[in-house]
């Protein structure tokens, strides 16, 4: 269960414009986390753990020690840890004990700037809005009083039903927005500072 609300998060800010729905991303991703965690496999077994081993691949293939962590031990047991590369002025937190074991900083992130509000969603049951799924701490969708549970129906009058749209509309304007969000059965107007 911890895995597949992993994927759901990876989903809910992956772009979707080639993904039918979440079971065809979820069976993707699984399918390519069981091939790396069945190749780490047959190198840990061919080295008879006589050796250290690197294995690089993307944050979210990792996450909680999830992912091909897990899969590899649940192979052949071993020794693991983790380790993720962030930037300095990465914008969240580096110390979201959720990332890593170990966080190797580096230099500033490069200049391009995408705004983000701070906020992993998923499409509302409902099929209106984009429910909020976790709140970042010390982001504008913190700053703003997000939270978990929370439905964003539109931004600046213009709907939204996922992270795609979100990241279009926030793109698109000015730092300053309106957002429209349900929460529970309460419609309200949320002023928020995007970064």
């Amino acid at each position: 269960p911890e895995n597949r609300r992993r994927m759901q998060e990876e989903y809910s800010v992956h772009g979707k414009d080639r993904i039918r729905n979440f079971e065809s991303f979820y069976e993707a991703q699984l399918a390519w986390e069981e091939t790396m965690a069945e190749t780490l496999t047959g190198r840990l077994q061919a080295t008879s753990g006589k050796c250290r081993i690197i294995v690089i691949l993307g944050k979210g293939h990792m996450r909680n020690r999830l992912g091909v962590p897990h899969l590899t031990a649940l192979r052949v047991p071993h020794e693991f840890r983790t380790v993720a590369p962030m930037p300095v002025d990465y914008p969240s937190s580096v110390f979201d004990p959720d990332i890593a074991e170990y966080v190797l900083l580096t230099d500033k992130s490069e200049p391009v700037h995408r705004p983000r509000m701070g906020v992993a969603v998923q499409p509302a049951a409902s099929g209106r809005g984009a429910e909020i799924l976790r709140v970042m701490p010390d982001t504008p969708a913190a700053k703003a009083d997000l939270r978990k549970g929370d439905v964003i129906v539109s931004i600046d009058a213009v709907p939204v039903n996922g992270a795609e749209d979100i990241q279009r509309v926030l793109a698109e304007s000015g730092p300053s927005h309106r957002l429209e969000v349900l929460r529970g059965k309460k419609r309200m107007t949320i002023e928020a500072e995007v970064e």
